[in-house]
């Protein structure tokens, strides 16, 4: 009847098999008769279920060394049998525990009796699991730094019309999927743009103004990897839409990008972007005269421009006047020219020493070259050097002007010395002399 008694709680975790015998002996006793003969009708004949306990386990389980001794010290007054092996322990198991069948059944058994209390804690140490990578980091950053500069993330479908790479000028040589869903989606992506243009029709519609826009996101070109997949990039993107002056500042934009990279300053190159045979060719055409192609180093990262107006009152049927600025970059080949991670110097237990030096240079020599040169002709001993002064005047001359520079110098493993300094001091004076024609004002 599956009813819940005190009997079903007392016997559903099993019963002793062993235990009729014992009861009927003591029935008979009770009755004062000595039965002739026993019939025992049983499905089975009961066999004690025998472990195998592996020592070393008990011993790591329990953070403890136990002897064998030991062990059968607490399993035997409780009715448990122990046989020693060469490394292990058998252990046959009493008929009234069914509830012990495995080896960390009675691990558990060893230490209930030796008790918990006595038992060492162990402080697990697990290697550190995973933790972001250094691009995952910078996608964040990424994210939050267009947040911060008031932009809205966007996520486009990577599966579009064929038809809607041609306004911008992409090829229509674009990856076409076997079974689309749609003849919507049926090519993949060569480009942000298209996606990007969807939301700003869809917010031009709507009023939705001004429009900030970024995404980042893969696009797929034809040309076949080594795996014979299709080249897959990561780009990121950004749209915005002003009155005036719109491309001025997605200008500063890209220059904050690339702050925010530590990379150096971009170069934008028209040419690139006009030159039919361009690397570029696979990115959007934007306006004629009022788009650039960014380099990094020397290679092409992305493309800066204006839309068509043109375009931009076809896709949204008039509904802006206003000029729409668009920033698209390569992630790949920014990641590829980050600079490497900042190596912390030791702080040094021995005082620092500190000077001033002022030279006299041709005004068309940078300060930041005379600061490079300085730095580098201090060497190891160099802490830190930085500009201070620049002074010009009639009695210094029309083509030569003072730079004045403050140098620290540090020692890890000693102080200073007024000869090392001294050292320095000739050193840097003859190096700015021989490469900027510099000369060392002494007073």
């Amino acid at each position: 009847m599956q009813l819940r008694s005190e009997a079903s709680a007392r016997f559903e975790r099993g019963v002793d098999p062993e235990l009729p015998p014992i009861a009927l002996a003591r029935f008979c006793e009770l009755l004062e008769a000595k039965p002739s003969a026993m019939l025992e009708v049983v499905p089975y004949l009961f066999e004690p279920e025998r472990v195998k306990v592996r020592f070393a386990k008990l011993n790591s389980y329990l953070n403890h060394e136990f002897l064998i001794d030991e062990v059968k010290g607490l399993l035997e007054p409780i009715g448990f049998g122990v046989v020693p092996l060469e490394e292990d322990l058998l252990v046959t198991v009493p008929s009234f525990r069914p509830d012990c069948a495995i080896e960390v059944d009675i691990i558990e058994e060893v230490a209930r009796h030796y008790g918990y209390s006595k038992v060492d804690k162990l402080r697990l140490n697990p290697p550190q699991v995973g933790g972001l990578t250094r691009q995952q980091k910078l996608r964040r950053g990424i994210r939050a730094f267009a947040r911060d500069n008031g932009f809205n993330e966007m996520w486009g479908s990577s599966m579009l019309s064929p038809s809607e790479h041609s306004p911008f000028g992409i090829s229509d040589q674009a990856i076409s999927l076997s079974n689309p869903l749609a003849k919507e989606e049926s090519v993949l992506r060569r480009s942000l743009l298209p996606s990007m243009a969807r939301a700003l029709v869809h917010n031009s519609n709507r009023q939705n103004f001004p429009i900030r826009l970024f995404e980042i996101g893969k696009v797929f070109e034809p040309k076949a990897t080594e795996e014979g997949l299709p080249l897959e990039t990561e780009r990121l993107a950004f749209l915005l839409t002003r009155p005036d002056s719109a491309i001025d500042e997605m200008t500063r934009l890209l220059g904050l990008c690339f702050g925010f990279f530590k990379l150096p300053p971009p170069i934008l190159d028209t040419a690139n972007v006009l030159h039919s045979g361009s690397v570029l060719t696979s990115w959007p055409k934007l306006h004629p005269t009022r788009s650039a192609a960014v380099v990094c180093n020397s290679i092409p990262a992305g493309i800066l421009g204006e839309l068509d107006r043109d375009l931009v009152a076809t896709l949204t049927s008039n509904t802006t006047k206003d000029r729409v600025a668009y920033l698209e970059l390569d992630l790949g080949v920014l990641f590829s020219q980050l600079p490497g991670a900042t190596q912390a110097k030791p702080i040094s237990p021995f005082p620092p020493s500190e000077f001033d030096l002022a030279f006299l240079v041709p005004e068309t020599i940078g300060a930041q070259e005379v600061v490079r040169a300085i730095r580098s002709s201090v060497g190891e001993l160099c802490e830190s050097v930085y500009l201070f002064d620049s002074y010009k005047s009639k009695e210094l001359g029309e083509a030569t002007k003072s730079l004045a520079v403050k140098i620290r110098l540090q020692n890890q493993t000693a102080t200073v010395t007024e000869k090392e300094i001294q050292d320095v001091i000739a050193r840097v004076a003859s190096d700015m002399s021989a490469t900027f024609d510099a000369k060392l004002r002494t007073a």
